[in-house]
């Protein structure tokens, strides 16, 4: 039997996943920050109509993805397929930053805080994002939480996207 020492291993593992969380928190404060109003406005959309905005954010993560398929399975929609597929790995990312910003909000009114500045909610919108990175490793309930702030997220933002470019 060959022994092998799992410490560096372990290390390894915990530092890479740091790197990724810090870098996630990096990239969602920044886009904070660089579209602060509409970051907002996609927020309070899931704070004006939350279960419609689960529906429509499951109806978007499970449709892109067949529409993507359909598309890849015609010789002509193959790079409108390529260009849809891009755009949606992107909304899954910004959907869950919007989720995660919704839930610094909401963190923020339950501390009684109304009118805040850009800096004090960019750290709000970090903690929310080390908070959910937290509950993920509680198996089910860490998966699901986070699920559904994507889930959320997602609708908002493809209801702000809508709203924005509707003739």
């Amino acid at each position: 039997p060959v022994e092998f020492d799992m410490k560096p291993v372990v290390a390894s593992v915990i530092f890479a996943g740091l790197v990724l969380l810090f870098s996630i928190i990096l990239t969602a404060v920044v886009l904070y920050l660089l579209f602060p109003d509409y970051c907002l406005r996609v927020s309070q959309t899931l704070h004006d109509q939350p279960w419609q905005s689960l529906a429509i954010g499951l109806a978007v993560f499970a449709g892109v993805p067949l529409l993507v398929v359909i598309l890849f399975s015609t010789a002509v929609g193959i790079w409108l397929a390529l260009i849809l597929l891009a755009i949606y790995l992107a909304m899954l990312l910004v959907g869950y930053f919007a989720g995660a910003l919704y839930v610094g909000n909401a963190g923020l009114n339950m501390l009684g805080k109304t009118e805040v500045s850009k800096t004090l909610r960019a750290i709000a919108l970090a903690v929310a994002i080390f908070s959910l990175a937290v509950i993920n490793l509680v198996p089910l309930v860490g998966c699901l939480a986070n699920w559904l702030v994507l889930i959320a997220g997602l609708c908002a933002l493809s209801r702000q996207l809508y709203q924005a470019y509707r003739i």
